[in-house]
């Protein structure tokens, strides 16, 4: 089967989520991902001998291969570059200067292999002055303006996980960078360096949002809790059911407001969608009355109550499901994004599927188990050239694994 990204190679160089998951992706597009694991990532290093460690590591690195490197060695890192020269993609996410350290930078690479397209997934960029700090998607939320605006009016900052800086900024940044590396390469014969910052990834999703727009006319931009699409709108908010369950409505466009009121039978609530004439104005004392009316009315029926009643008038609506109830939910089932991956030691284990559809050249849905940690050294140090007793000596020193 030809899949979209059939015959690319990507190396992975990485410890953490963002970085493997940016890999998956193009694992699950069909590109061969090689994982360089470390002997000494206690991550991965318990990968194999514990279940659920292992059971959590099918989402990041199904449909890939494992070779063990102590790139801190010079063996290891000959070995490296002698994978580097046939590969087309390297995805690195130590902090700038230590791949220099190890001898796997995009310069040493790029002398050796000119195609290759080198993504450096880092906090705050390769350069600048905060380019060396550590962090997580917390801080990296924190430093890019976006976490000031998540809350409730008056409220504290809220975390929504880690799927902000982390997954929806590094992760997919990286995976546009080198597909639009690659589409450049087919032009100019050359690879790149991609630098990719998570930080600069969420300033750049924030874009997209009438808040960030907000603040460009008037220099200052809505408070937290504000923005029309913060939940304090009355016609954009989740709202609590007879059972205890959440509904939420989402009638920005007015149409859709309208439509709303006349199911619900509460016409005299039209006039306060229509008189705000922009989303980020601050919500009036008006707007609070509507909002703790239809907290009064959403009590009078269940979720699902609510769910039957509304979905046939074209109305923007939405249950509020826990994960279980998502995954099983029929439209998510009949666009395939619930799998299953068979592993011969841990069983069937439930996967998510591959999010994009292709017509003529679909994604990976047969997936592989996540490789045991060095699971594949052998058979890729033999296509490199190595005979039995080098991959035995560096055994011996530790090299590899």
């Amino acid at each position: 089967m030809t899949t979209p990204m059939n015959g690319i190679r990507i190396l992975e160089l990485t410890r953490v989520g963002p970085g493997a998951f940016c890999t998956r992706l193009m694992a699950d597009m069909g590109a061969e991902v090689i994982k360089v694991d470390s002997p000494d990532d206690p991550v991965r290093g318990s990968r194999g001998t514990d279940r659920e460690q292992r059971i959590r590591r099918q989402g990041l690195d199904r449909n890939k291969k494992s070779i063990v490197l102590d790139l801190k060695q010079t063996s290891s890192q000959e070995v490296f570059q002698k994978l580097a020269a046939t590969a087309d993609v390297i995805v690195e996410g130590f902090r700038p200067g230590i791949a220099k350290r190890l001898g796997v930078d995009y310069d040493t690479i790029h002398a050796i292999n000119p195609r290759l397209v080198y993504c450096s997934l880092s906090g705050y960029g390769q350069t600048g002055p905060y380019s060396h700090l550590p962090g997580h998607d917390l801080n990296y939320m924190a430093m890019s303006g976006v976490l000031d605006m998540l809350g409730t009016r008056g409220g504290p900052p809220v975390e929504p996980l880690n799927l902000i800086a982390d997954l929806s900024s590094a992760s997919l940044h990286g995976v546009i960078g080198v597909l639009s590396a690659l589409m450049a390469r087919q032009a100019t014969g050359k690879g790149q360096h991609l630098d990719v910052s998570y930080v600069h990834g969420v300033v750049s999703i924030m874009s997209g949002s009438s808040a960030l727009y907000s603040h460009i006319l008037d220099g200052v931009g809505p408070k937290r809790g504000e923005p029309a699409t913060a939940g304090s709108y009355p016609y954009y908010s989740a709202y609590e059911t007879k059972d205890g369950k959440w509904f939420t409505i989402g009638c920005i466009e007015h149409h859709f407001w309208e439509n709303f009121c006349r199911v619900i039978e509460r016409e005299d609530l039209l006039p306060y969608r229509q008189a705000t004439s922009h989303q980020d104005e601050p919500p009036s004392e008006e707007f609070d009355k509507v909002h703790r009316e239809l907290e009064k009315i959403f009590k009078t029926r269940t979720r699902d109550e609510w769910w039957d009643l509304l979905k046939d008038h074209n109305i923007c609506i939405g249950k509020v499901y826990t994960i279980d109830e998502a995954l099983n939910d029929p439209q998510i089932q009949h666009r395939g994004m619930v799998g299953v991956l068979d592993d011969p030691e841990l069983g069937k284990i439930r996967q998510i599927g591959v999010p994009i559809g292709f017509s003529d050249t679909p994604g990976l849905t047969d997936f592989t188990p996540a490789p045991r940690s060095g699971q594949d050294t052998d058979a890729i140090l033999q296509e490199l050239g190595y005979v039995q007793g080098d991959i035995s000596n560096m055994r011996e020193a530790q090299a590899v694994a």
